[in-house]
């Protein structure tokens, strides 16, 4: 196989992975369940960064809020830390930490086409997570899925700043904080996660009235070779590149960061207005409530109050 990217290999890694525990029951009867457990821990006590305290709960945490993907190359860890070889395959591809890698999705469909063309099997990812319990590796339970249901992507969390060890200058701008950083050590970095390149400008958009506050980080992204990038990551892991980056500047740099807030209040603010422009206000003919439906429409709607079926025409 040729090279290819990092998040080629997790992609692959994670369906090799997914095949092989279709093979196991994740069940406190099964022994192999606990085996599997230690082994994941094992092989991320061994990955972490040297002179770090490993702390197990937090890394517990960390694997159980990340995606089934990235949950699913350290699963591989573990079944090679115990000597298994993927079922599919000779070794385990080679992946370092996948927790930063931005991209596993995008590339999981070639390298589903590479697994259905060279074993003639079609894997596809699990949608539930996966779960550390104390009595070993489970299937994410109902409870867990409702807790984690709002909880903001891990990548996310992970590039957070850690406020134990960096400090902002914050700048109020309308209802949200910007906070501001140089060179900050991430969440991430405190439990063991390396980040994949250095931040010489970093802020995170928060809003104190929310129930996540953290709504957006803006970064500069220096890796040593070329020129710096401007990048954004959002709450649900969207990643954006917004452009090369070579200014300083503090203060320049704030600005730019409104800008991308103020731009992006406005377009989800005329995204609803043009939701709203389509939308004709009825009412309901057996409890009268209003109700808005979408214009140019002609057929049948229930209300969602009183669960009456009736015939709506917005046509005109």
């Amino acid at each position: 196989m040729l090279f290819k990217s990092p998040s080629y290999s997790a992609a692959l890694v994670a369906l090799l992975a997914e095949h092989d525990l279709g093979f196991i029951e994740l069940v406190p009867q099964n022994s192999f369940a606990a085996e599997l457990k230690d082994g994941i821990t094992s092989a991320f006590r061994v990955g972490a960064r040297e002179g770090r305290r490993f702390d197990q709960q937090d890394w517990i945490n960390t694997f159980n809020h990340s995606s089934r993907l990235v949950q699913l190359n350290f699963v591989a860890f573990g079944l090679n830390e115990l000597g298994h070889d993927p079922m599919l395959e000779g070794v385990w591809p080679r992946v370092n930490n996948p927790m930063v890698l931005n991209n596993i999705e995008g590339k999981l469909d070639q390298a589903q086409r590479y697994v259905k063309r060279r074993h003639g099997v079609l894997v596809r990812i699990r949608d539930s997570r996966l779960e550390l319990k104390d009595w070993g590796l489970a299937e994410q339970s109902r409870e867990s899925k409702k807790k984690q249901a709002q909880a903001p992507n891990l990548t996310f969390v992970g590039t957070i700043p850690d406020s134990d060890f960096s400090k902002p200058i914050e700048f109020k701008f309308g209802d949200v904080v910007i906070a501001y950083y140089e060179n900050p050590r991430t969440l991430g970095e405190k439990v063991g996660i390396p980040p994949l390149f250095k931040y010489p400008q970093f802020a995170v958009v928060i809003d104190p009235s929310a129930t996540n506050p953290h709504r957006l980080v803006v970064r500069v992204e220096a890796s040593g070779i070329g020129v710096p990038m401007l990048c954004s990551l959002d709450p649900a892991g969207n990643y954006k590149v917004l452009g090369e980056w070579s200014n300083t500047d503090r203060n320049s740099f704030v600005r730019k960061v409104a800008g991308i807030v103020s731009h992006s209040l406005s377009s989800r603010s005329s995204h609803g207005a043009d939701q709203n422009a389509q939308k004709a206000v009825i009412e309901c003919p057996s409890c009268r409530r209003s109700l808005r439906v979408p214009k140019f429409r002609s057929g049948r709607i229930r209300c969602p109050l009183c669960q009456h079926l009736f015939e709506a025409n917005t046509l005109s």
